[in-house]
């Protein structure tokens, strides 16, 4: 048996077609074109002695050496197993992909098998990864599926929150968000934070490489380790995206009294599936299918040098993704990548009126019924696009996009129906509306009340939150709110110029 270092699954060397053992066969058309060139250039050979025979004037034109041998077969240097091969290279998802349709079922290792190693192991630290996109929805109360008797509830656990860039254009605008996240990580929970648990809330962007310093700076000033670290967190929080970006950085970060250029550190971090050296140890595959993460991969923390000591005797180690149930249930796996949030997000914000509603491919949709509003501000901080439609009309076009993307026929349902208020003087966005796995939609609200209804796949996958950006909007007019305007202006206009030609 060994180890897939992709996914950390236990294969059968003698029946598992690992990477390293397939090659990539040269395709046989290439024997027969040089055969054909082989046998050209002969009788072209044979027709100049004939020609040198006779006389005759021979051409000055000397063929190059062709080798007819096949090209060497490439060969991967990483030990994977088909179906991370397929997924890396390919992008072609496991034919048993089986998404979860409710909170109680998982696929793979359930969220006991992958907490009782971390159960067994009380002086473990542990690192509990939440997506920042679907923020609370993707949060695992670690505290609860670690403790026991033994350890008596006081393991350390350190909560970093991930992909911080896709909200986020630079790092410091983080600070000014960070009591939201906070509030929104203590509502995910249940219970207020300590003291020592709001300094272990990290906001890390492990493809722009933002937070990182302090999180190994934390973890070598307090934490033994001698220890192991555990990464756990629910499926695709990135909890393999940070070890690949631990590993990049481990290879850029220069050593005590080296005074390399720092900007190789930024260049490395720029691509966010770059594999590492192999000399620092290679990263697990990362996909945007939920669950590619199939075993423990321990990596040695003395890998991680210079952010960790050579000396540590621990080991990292990257835990399964706990699959709970999520918008990624009902999208067809090759639309994942596109529809998954992956970049920055920069839509502006767009205005929907009372008696409107946005659906978004079928995945949800959102209806604005009453208010004292005449208008609201949708920003979107997901990439499936929003479509704004009257609300009559909304049925008919969510049956059309529902064939298009679901992958199951579950009717849609009622999930919340939510009235939210500005406060006089508060700020504009009064909540985020979250979609799990998709992300969320800011609303902002300039004055009075808004009823909302959200509808989803079973009505489930949808939670509300504090706003992670309280006051984005400038006093200028949204882009709906300019194009009316400027139609007003165009219908004046018209009406200007037909009037003038009445009088001529």
């Amino acid at each position: 048996m060994s180890v897939c270092e992709g996914c950390g699954a236990l294969v059968r060397d003698s029946q598992s077609p690992t990477a390293r053992q397939t090659t990539h066969k040269p395709n046989a058309s290439r024997f027969a074109q040089d055969a054909l060139f082989q046998a050209n250039m002969a009788a072209l050979r044979d027709a100049e002695a004939e020609d040198e025979a006779a006389g005759r004037p021979v051409s000055d034109f000397q063929p190059a050496r062709v080798s007819s041998k096949p090209e060497k077969a490439k060969v991967s240097s990483r030990n994977l197993c088909s179906r991370c091969h397929g997924l890396l290279h390919h992008y072609r998802p496991p034919e048993d992909l089986a998404l979860t349709s409710s909170d109680d079922d998982f696929h793979g290792m359930t969220i006991d098998q992958i907490f009782s190693p971390i159960r067994a192991d009380p002086r473990a630290v542990l690192i509990n990864v939440v997506d920042i996109a679907d923020l609370p929805l993707s949060l695992i109360d670690a505290r609860r599926y670690s403790s026991n008797a033994s350890n008596d509830r006081s393991r350390r656990i350190i909560h970093v929150i991930n992909r911080a860039d896709l909200y986020f254009s630079n790092p410091l605008v983080i600070a000014a968000s960070r009591e939201s996240l906070v509030a929104a990580l203590a509502r995910g929970l249940g219970r207020p934070l300590t003291q020592q648990e709001q300094e272990d809330v990290f906001v890390v962007s492990g493809l722009k490489n933002w937070g990182l310093g302090a999180l190994v700076e934390t973890l070598n000033r307090t934490a033994d380790l001698n220890e192991n670290v555990y990464l756990v967190g629910s499926a695709n929080a990135g909890k393999s995206s940070l070890i690949g970006a631990l590993l990049r950085r481990s290879a850029a970060v220069p050593a005590p009294g080296d005074l390399r250029d720092l900007r190789l550190m930024r260049s490395r971090s720029a691509d966010r599936d770059r594999a590492p050296s192999p000399k620092h140890g290679q990263a697990p595959i990362i996909t945007p299918i939920p669950g590619t993460t199939l075993g423990c991969i321990r990596l040695p923390l003395s890998r991680f040098a210079p952010q960790f000591s050579k000396a540590a005797k621990g080991n990292l180690i990257d835990t399964p993704g706990v699959l709970m149930a999520g918008m990624a249930g009902v999208i067809k796996p090759e639309h994942l990548q596109k529809q998954l949030p992956r970049r920055l997000f920069k839509r502006p914000p767009k205005s929907m009126r009372v008696g409107t509603s946005v659906l978004a491919d079928g995945l949800f949709r959102v209806d604005f019924v009453a208010g004292t509003a005449d208008h609201i501000l949708l920003t979107e901080f997901m990439n499936p696009k929003l479509q704004h439609v009257h609300t009559h009309k909304a049925d008919i076009l969510q049956q059309q996009l529902s064939h298009s993307r679901a992958t199951s026929a579950k009717p849609m349902a009622l999930a919340l129906d939510v009235t939210l208020t500005r406060e006089r003087g508060g700020p504009i966005n009064a909540a985020d509306i979250v979609f799990k796995d998709l992300g969320a939609i800011s609303v902002g609200i300039w004055k009075g009340f808004a009823q909302l209804k959200v509808y989803t796949p079973a009505g489930q996958h949808v939670a509300t939150r504090p706003p992670l950006i309280e006051n984005p909007y400038s006093r200028e007019k949204s882009t709906t709110d300019r194009s009316e305007e400027l139609s007003q202006h165009a219908r004046a206009g018209t009406q200007k110029v037909m009037a003038a030609g009445a009088e001529l």
